[in-house]
């Protein structure tokens, strides 16, 4: 495949790996928003219970429900967001590679088109002389 093919592959290749990225960042913004959606109401079953059974949102055994239940929910969405971020710096770096890749390729082009142009130089030069 020619150096200038090689580098498109690449560069679409650095596309696709960075559509990857933004993709995976909007997918934890999504989940993180649907967790905190869930969690709020949660909240508010816990507090309808408690206020059907005539309970207190005050007493202390609800503060001790909810701060369990917000803490719980605050670390699986600090899970999930470490794990989405994962997958974003992942594809990132892949990305940054593959236009490392799509550079490399034109300099190899480049490199490959100079020796046989020096090549050809040097046999014209045996050959007249």
């Amino acid at each position: 495949m020619a150096a200038g093919q090689k580098s498109a592959a690449a560069t679409f290749e650095q596309q696709q790996y960075e559509q990857q990225a933004q993709a995976a960042r909007t997918a934890s913004l999504q989940d993180e928003t649907t967790r905190r959606r869930d969690l709020t109401s949660s909240l508010e079953t816990i507090q309808a219970i408690r206020a059907g059974r005539g309970v207190g949102s005050a007493s202390p055994t609800a503060m001790a429900i909810f701060g369990d239940t917000i803490g719980r929910s605050e670390d699986d969405i600090a899970a999930s967001k470490a794990n989405y971020s994962a997958k974003a710096d992942l594809s990132t770096r892949a990305a940054f590679l593959s236009g490392k890749k799509a550079q490399s390729s034109l300099l190899a082009g480049d490199l490959g088109a100079i020796s046989d142009v020096g090549s050809a130089m040097f046999k014209y030069g045996k050959a007249t002389g």
